[in-house]
Formats: structure tokens, sequence, C-alpha cells
């Protein structure tokens, strides 16, 4: 089983987003979030007047301040009056929205404001897409891993898959005709399989 602190924090991702006030650098390789109310997990008691001391973007300690050494020279936060909080992931989105289109080439400042609004701010640290354009999902993605933007994790299913005649009218109402012709709708057990193993191609290759 994983320790209490071993999942991120919801205001680590606030707090980094607002050292680096929406730029494009890239994290502090360490941080020391100071004097916070932290709740490390559910069934845990609360640790007032805490420190939580990350390193590469994984939380490396967790605790009082009396049992916590802060580093010399690491890039402080003073929490005091705050709550840090386990963050959330949001476990059904869609990047189909046309202002997510040409996802590679978009400035980094819209795709921050466009994923803050959406995702960022309110403490979403994971999403899981359950149906998108490849190409831009895993461009998006690709651009958070290197830090050209602040975002959440991205987990993508890509194009979903329907049964026979089975695309739901909002989808058809929506969704450009392109797009439509896109979406499988298999009709034997072994075609799932094939359209599953032709998207986890994709995401290796995008």
């Amino acid at each position: 089983m994983r320790s209490p602190w071993s999942v991120p924090l919801l205001l680590i991702t606030l707090a980094i987003t607002t050292i680096l006030g929406g730029s494009q650098q890239s994290p502090p390789d360490a941080l020391a979030l100071v004097g916070g109310r932290i709740y490390a997990s559910p069934t845990a008691d609360a640790i007032d007047d805490g420190v939580v001391i990350v390193r590469n973007s994984k939380i490396a300690e967790v605790g009082p301040r009396r049992s916590i050494k802060i580093p010399v020279g690491i890039t402080t936060m003073n929490c005091s009056g705050k709550i840090i909080t386990a963050a959330f992931q949001n476990s059904h989105v869609h990047f189909t929205e046309d202002k997510w289109n040409g996802a590679a080439d978009q400035p980094a400042s819209k795709l921050n404001e466009q994923l803050s609004a959406m995702l960022v701010r309110y403490g979403f640290i994971t999403a899981v897409d359950t149906g998108s354009l490849l190409t831009n999902t895993v461009a998006l993605r690709r651009r958070i891993e290197a830090d050209e933007v602040i975002g959440p994790r991205i987990l993508t299913a890509g194009v979903p898959l329907y049964p026979p005649n089975g695309i739901p009218y909002y989808v058809k109402d929506g969704a450009p005709p392109g797009l439509l012709k896109l979406l499988p709708q298999p009709t034997t057990p072994a075609q799932p399989q094939a359209s599953c193993e032709r998207i986890l191609v994709a995401v290796r290759i995008l």
C-alpha cells in the first residue's frame, strides 16, 4: 500500500502555477510548502504547521515543521493559513472542442488558459480522455510532459468505439461529418480488439 502522501497534493499544483505566473518556465527542481495544515489521507490526522518537500516533481517528505529539515536555498512558499490536500482525477473528459484543434502549434499561453479553465483551477492533476482525436490529444499531452504548458497528466482512449448504428444522437448532431466517418462501429468480436491495437500503436508513434 502506498504511503498517505505518495499521491500528488492539490496545493502543489496551485503553488507551482502561482510561482511561475502561468509562464512556460519549468517548475523548480525542489520546492518547500511551509506552514499549512496538511490532510495527507482521509484516515490520517491533520498535520498542523506542516511542511511538504517536493523534489523533481515528486513528493519527498511530508510532516510537521519541527520534524522536517528544510534544505538551504530551496524555493519556499509560505502556506500559513492555507490547507494542503490530495489532488483530484477527472475520469471523463473529451478534448474534442474546436479550441483544442492544432494543439501541437497553438501558443502555449492559450493552451495554459484553456487547461486552467477546464481542469487545473479545480485541482485536477489527472484527466482521463474517454474519446477524442489522437493527433490533438497526444500533441497536447506531449507539450504538458515537456513543460511547455501547465496541465494535468492525460490518459486517453483515442477514438471511441460504438456498436453498429449506435452512435448517440448528441454525437451525430454535434460532430463534423468528417469525424463521424472515423468512428469505428465494430460488428464482430475481433474488430474492437483490432481497433484498440491500432490506437495503441498510434499513441506510440504520434
